[in-house]
């Protein structure tokens, strides 16, 4: 439906809508709207020490008689207290024999604490002696990624850097070196969030905005760039009290606000730009040049949204602030999808 000539902002192009990003209630965060392009010791007896040559030694602790020691002293030949009876002292002394006080059965294996899955090692190292079990593999393979299956625990993937050790209920995985091109998840190091609508949904990522991503973060969520640039759009068109600020609750909002939302793109200078949108308020300072990392503006509700949500997308350049997407990947999950959880390594 061509709206261009409705809209004052020149985010319209002549073969394509304006974007439409409204938010589904959801719990876990929003969705874009549903308009067009918008881880034996032994204790030896003492018994019959310095026998004459040939004498027999006495018997230790709940052990078997010792044998004729040699020229010498033949030590208790049993073992240490519940130890097995010691062997035929030699010229010199026979030790107490099998495992004595300390020893025992060794620990059972840890099971699948958090459920089928991947584990860090490193995580389940720290884990197992509070759960009085162990895991073969460890410490071994504290810095690879372990998959449990019904407690039973093999090496799922050998980690260069070590592995993160993510919470509870979520797969654990390689730490990654991020490369200076790679895009990292824009939210602080550590954090986790989840992806309300992924890439070409039925429900609104579609034309334009085919490549986008929505994530459920909490209004007023601090942003960090998730790849370096040059700041081309850092626009706040919208505060507290103004229309469109808090978000839309009908499509008839949407139409009106579609292009009042505050929004910061960066440009990569390869051709392709980063788009953050819904914003409650963009902090960066258009012209200059950032880095992955640096904090860049709060997540919010602005524009034609029904949730607090970050909308991103990479996109190419095109002179204005919406763009055709393109197709990416983060270095945290290069398999990001709808309904995952993942955590940031956007980290210093």
């Amino acid at each position: 439906m061509a709206l261009c000539a409705a809209l004052t902002v020149a985010a319209c192009s002549d073969d394509d809508t304006s974007p439409w990003y409204g938010n589904a209630p959801s719990s876990d965060g929003g969705v874009d709207a549903a308009l067009p392009d918008g881880v034996a010791g032994s204790s030896p007896d003492a018994a019959g020490s310095g026998g004459g040559a040939g004498a027999a030694g006495a018997a230790g602790n709940a052990g078997a008689s010792g044998a004729a020691g040699a020229a010498g002293s033949a030590q208790g030949g049993a073992a240490g207290t519940g130890g097995a009876a010691g062997e035929a002292g030699a010229a010199g002394s026979s030790a107490g024999g099998a495992a004595g006080t300390g020893g025992g059965p060794p620990l059972p294996t840890c099971d699948c604490y958090n459920g089928n899955g991947l584990y860090c090692g490193a995580g389940v190292s720290a884990q197992a002696p509070g759960k009085g079990c162990q895991v073969d593999l460890l410490p071994a393979h504290d810095g690879d990624v372990l998959r449990c299956t019904n407690s039973v625990w093999t090496v799922e993937e050998t980690c260069a850097d070590g592995c993160f050790v993510a919470p509870a209920g979520v797969n654990d995985y390689c730490n990654s070196v991020v490369s200076p091109d790679g895009y990292a998840m824009p939210w602080a190091c550590g954090d986790t969030y989840k992806v309300t609508q992924g890439n070409n949904s039925s429900f609104s990522h579609t034309g334009k905005g085919a490549w986008a991503w929505d994530f459920g973060l909490p209004r007023h969520t601090p942003l960090h760039a998730s790849r370096g640039g040059t700041v081309i759009f850092s626009q706040n068109l919208v505060g507290p009290g103004d229309g469109c600020y808090d978000g839309c609750t009908t499509d008839a909002c949407c139409t009106t606000c579609a292009n009042t939302v505050n929004r910061v793109v960066i440009d990569h200078g390869d051709g392709t730009a980063a788009l953050y949108l819904h914003l409650d308020q963009a902090t960066a300072t258009q012209g200059a040049t950032v880095k992955r990392g640096d904090m860049i503006g709060y997540s919010g509700i602005s524009g034609c949204s029904f949730g607090a949500h970050l909308h991103f997308q990479v996109q190419e350049t095109c002179g204005i602030w919406w763009c055709q997407s393109v197709q990416m990947q983060f270095v945290e999950d290069p398999n990001l999808a709808d309904g995952d959880s993942v955590t940031s390594q956007n980290c210093p």
